[in-house]
């Protein structure tokens, strides 16, 4: 985990030209990083945020046990995911993790049942957000402990045209404060954080095309990614801790040996690759076949042929 940090330390000096290490990591909404940086003001902060976040994790478990609870009366079994989990796999404590909304993962056949189930049964207000991606996941917010939940019936949306549901068919329970919960398991956990950070990256480019065709600069998929350091930094970490007890031929299998590993990918792990060295999963180069020029280039720029053929599959895709 140290030599994971340290890098993740390095890079965000070097990209930051040496400013004061806590405050970026501060204003990187990373983790508490509290037994590693010896800075008094930088502790205090983190103390005073520690204590704030404390009765907030302790409602969000307590929802996590109504809801596993709830569903369980009906034969259905969540899969918590992200959030609390992440914390303590990552960290051995959630407080120490910057953690959003409660993601919770279903079959797609309860999703219905499951809805109604959390807004009449429980309570819980549901949510319209018009960005919200409905083949994807349900938002409900409960009022009570101001607390926000994502009710997933797919890891990732449509869009990205790619098929996980077969990461919650392994999965392994994970004691939170005395309580166990049902996550994803350890190699599929890997997986889904990679494919989360690819639709950010996938999402970003679409959105950078039009800035592209109107100033004709390229789009450097690395200042892309340094938008989601602290992503690459949890997958690192997870890749470091957990490497050993990983199965490598099945994420290369699932990685590797499917319609997404293209220049986007390639990009995100020569990213991460060249940041932590330790991550290594012995991935190829990615060699196009759409376009003999300029599909990819290896510092990370995607060409305007790259930009358009790319955008030409997406949209086919969709």
């Amino acid at each position: 985990m140290e030599k994971t940090l340290q890098s993740y330390i390095n890079y965000l000096s070097h990209k930051n030209n040496n400013y004061n290490i806590p405050e970026l990591l501060w204003n990187d909404k990373t983790i508490l990083l509290h037994k590693y940086i010896v800075d008094e003001q930088f502790q205090e902060r983190c103390k005073r945020i520690r204590s704030i976040r404390f009765l907030k994790e302790k409602a969000r478990i307590n929802l996590m046990i109504n809801i596993d609870g709830y569903l369980r009366r009906y034969k259905i079994q969540p899969v918590f995911f992200k959030g609390t989990t992440l914390g303590t796999i990552l960290y051995g404590d959630p407080l120490l993790r910057h953690i959003g909304d409660l993601d919770i993962y279903i079959s797609p056949e309860y999703d219905d049942l499951v809805q109604e189930i959390i807004s009449h049964d429980m309570g819980l207000s549901r949510v319209i957000n018009k960005d919200e991606d409905k083949n994807m996941h349900t938002s409900f917010f409960d009022k009570t402990n101001n607390l926000s939940v994502e009710l997933h019936k797919r890891f990732l949306p449509d869009r990205l045209n790619v098929d996980v549901s077969y990461l919650a068919n392994n999965r392994k329970n994970l004691k939170i404060d005395n309580n166990y919960f049902v996550t994803l398991g350890t190699n599929e956990y890997i997986i889904y954080l990679i494919y989360h950070l690819y639709m950010h990256v996938y999402d970003e480019l679409n959105s950078q095309v039009i800035r592209y065709f109107q100033n004709k600069s390229k789009i450097n998929v690395e200042n892309i990614l340094d938008d989601y350091l602290y992503n690459c930094f949890e997958i690192a970490l997870y890749f470091s801790i957990y490497k050993q007890s990983m199965d490598i031929n099945f994420l290369r299998q699932s990685l590797f040996e499917n319609n997404r590993y293209d220049d986007i990918m390639q990009c995100i792990f020569d990213y991460i690759r060249n940041i932590f060295g330790d991550f290594d999963l012995g991935h190829r180069s990615y060699v196009p076949t759409e376009v003999s020029n300029g599909m990819f280039i290896h510092s990370n720029i995607l060409s305007e042929e790259a930009i358009i053929n790319n955008i030409n599959k997406w949209q086919n895709n969709e």
